[in-house]
């Protein structure tokens, strides 16, 4: 265990997965708040939610 954290590359792709996870997770757990609230549209989340989701899926 003690040489893998000793691994830069590693500990680099862990701390690169995490912030990713992190911004991953604020999104989705902020989202329908945002269209709900800020755009007056929760009728509309899952597609609005949908669409981003497959906009995120072809850019990648």
């Amino acid at each position: 265990m003690g040489n893998v954290l000793r691994n830069r590359t590693f500990l680099r792709y862990t701390t690169i997965t995490t912030l990713l996870f992190t911004a991953f997770s604020s999104y989705v757990a902020s989202s329908e708040h945002i269209i709900g609230g800020l755009y007056g549209k929760p009728s509309l989340f899952a597609w609005i939610f949908g669409d981003m989701g497959l906009l995120m899926a072809l850019s990648t």
